[in-house]
């Protein structure tokens, strides 16, 4: 082979072995979950119940987590390193609301401590499971 032609050949191998390591646009991104920490958030997308029930998750320093989860005040721990995050176990209030309410936080506290990663989707939060799967998306809260 000629010298140009191994040349061209090392120039689109490195060209296509860079393009492979960008983002790809409209695709989630993970990042490190550090940064997580004194952030608050909501659920993502309309009401679950229809009655407004929006579950919050705050990341607090130190390694803890809080918030409401549809009818009830819950705390724990959370483990962050990188991409992966890890909560629970979670401790919550023991108040009983309307059925609706009820489903969602059941649902929601599950989600929580199934995560075992998360990444941003634009500005929203993604909390995945072990197999990269979304368990529940998130918006920053105001």
């Amino acid at each position: 082979m000629s010298r140009t032609l191994v040349r061209v050949l090392a120039l689109t191998l490195s060209m296509a072995a860079t393009a492979c390591a960008l983002e790809t646009p409209g695709q989630p991104t993970p990042f490190d979950t550090a940064s997580l920490a004194g952030t608050r958030w909501v659920l993502a997308g309309a009401a679950a119940d229809g009655e407004g029930v929006r579950p919050t998750l705050r990341f607090a320093d130190g390694g803890r987590v809080d918030g409401t989860s549809g009818c009830n005040n819950f705390t724990g721990k959370a483990s962050m390193s990188g991409p992966s995050v890890r909560i629970g176990p979670l401790a919550g209030t023991r108040r009983m609301c309307a059925d609706p309410a009820m489903q969602v936080e059941s649902r929601f506290l599950k989600q929580l401590e199934a995560a075992r990663g998360a990444r941003m989707d634009g500005a929203t939060l993604v909390l995945v499971d072990e197999a990269g799967a979304s368990l529940v998306r998130l918006t920053r809260a105001q």
